[in-house]
């Protein structure tokens, strides 16, 4: 029983999608016989256990957030997206780049990556020959993806992570977006979305689809990590003793978005030591607020039973918030608002402190600082919920479909 597991990005900035990405092959890697992962990145292929890691890097990636100091600018992106549109024969109106977001033109370039790139349709088409089932992550390569698995007979299952016409930060590109998304919706045997929302979404649009939430590796919170190593956390990083609120994110512009709102409460709330962790924000320190950069698993570990309580006033998203989930799994008091929460059954003052708004921010903080009893009760109604969200539970639907491919094989 073969399997694969297509990732589109690279897994250097760790976010909530590379987390969702790595148990996802940790799940599968458990159920087949062999497993083949393959990320657009450089690197060297290795074998760990029955898991083969293939990589190749893309030839031309416009300049991102993501992609630090490389690169092209949005006038190529622009002109080499128009040749390509024209030889796919794209009748959705005219493409303009010019003046839109880095995050929107990555979007609308992602699903033509693939094309640019003869070596990775190789590389892909031979990791697909001879599988049974191919989990592909994210929808921009579902057109060309597809229709290989089809013709080696494996079952397709993709996943999309966000519905990304609706995260999309440019209006002029929503449309090209909405088309290409739509289309890759229709095209493999099996479509999930991240969340309950999502997937009523892509049905009502005619596709489809099952909920598979983003799930967590409760393991991970349960684990107290020894005081030699929260001490050496301190000491690396210069952390005062005292309260933190702590928030991680990646790249992503509601992640930087949520970081300017800490920094704005931060000098206002001096009892408090805010902290800011990943690609949200790079690091460095004004008063009593600290962003440490990106973090290994062992450090962002350290840093969640360091903190007093999390943050997590994120302002826009789709799919599920798996920084959410992953804060609740520590057992931590969380204050977040109804984006931030997305995707799970949250009840205001139980398993979470909700806010609607941002100038709630900063009373819910102080009276959390003030109120030890109330934060150990959030955090373990916190925990429990975490709890029902491990991924070996949540990822059973993945399952069942490896097993109807494994008796399809033996048919």
């Amino acid at each position: 029983m073969k399997a694969a597991i297509l990732y589109p990005h690279t897994t250097r900035f760790p976010s909530g999608a590379t987390l969702r990405f790595s148990q996802m092959v940790e799940y599968v890697g458990k159920r087949v016989d062999s497993l083949e992962v393959f990320v657009p990145d450089e690197g060297k292929e290795w074998t760990d256990g029955n898991v083969h890691w293939n990589f190749v890097p893309y030839d031309l990636t416009p300049r991102n957030e993501a992609t630090p100091g490389g690169g092209v600018d949005a006038a190529l992106c622009e002109v080499t997206l128009r040749l390509y549109l024209l030889a796919d024969q794209k009748k959705e109106g005219d493409l303009k780049l010019i003046g839109m977001t880095r995050a929107g033109i990555d979007i609308v370039w992602s699903f033509y990556r693939l094309f640019n790139n003869p070596a990775m349709m190789a590389k892909i088409a031979g990791i697909i020959e001879g599988a049974d089932i191919v989990f592909i992550e994210y929808p921009y390569w579902a057109r060309w993806i597809v229709p290989l698995c089809r013709k080696a007979g494996a079952t397709s299952v993709l996943t999309a992570y966000d519905v990304l016409a609706l995260t999309c930060p440019d209006p002029g590109l929503v449309p090209w977006v909405k088309a290409m998304e739509n289309e890759a919706f229709s095209f493999p045997d099996h479509l999930c979305a991240v969340s309950r929302a999502d997937a009523a979404g892509m049905v009502a649009d005619g596709f489809p689809a099952e909920a598979v939430t983003n799930p967590i590796d409760c393991r991970k919170g349960a684990e107290t990590p020894n005081e030699k190593v929260l001490w050496a956390m301190r000491e690396k990083y210069k952390l005062p003793e005292g309260s933190i609120a702590f928030f991680v994110g990646g790249t992503w512009f509601a992640n930087r978005k949520a970081v300017e709102i800490i920094m704005g409460i931060a000098p206002r709330v001096p009892e408090c030591t805010f902290v800011v962790a990943g690609g949200c924000c790079g690091a460095g320190r004004n008063g009593n607020f600290i962003s440490l950069g990106v973090l290994s698993d062992r450090e962002l570990q350290a840093m969640y039973h360091l903190a007093t309580m999390i943050l997590v006033p994120l302002r826009a998203g789709t799919g599920s918030s798996l920084k959410f989930i992953e804060a609740l799994s520590y057992g931590k008091a969380v204050i977040t608002t109804p984006e931030g929460a997305r995707g799970y059954p949250v009840v205001d003052g139980d398993s979470a402190v909700m806010i609607d708004r941002e100038e709630e921010l900063i009373p819910r903080v102080r009276e959390l600082l003030a109120d030890a009893p109330r934060r150990e009760a959030l955090g373990k109604a916190a925990r429990a919920l975490a709890e029902q969200y491990h991924f070996e539970a949540v990822f059973a639907l993945y399952g069942q479909w490896i097993e109807a491919a494994r008796a399809k094989r033996k048919a």
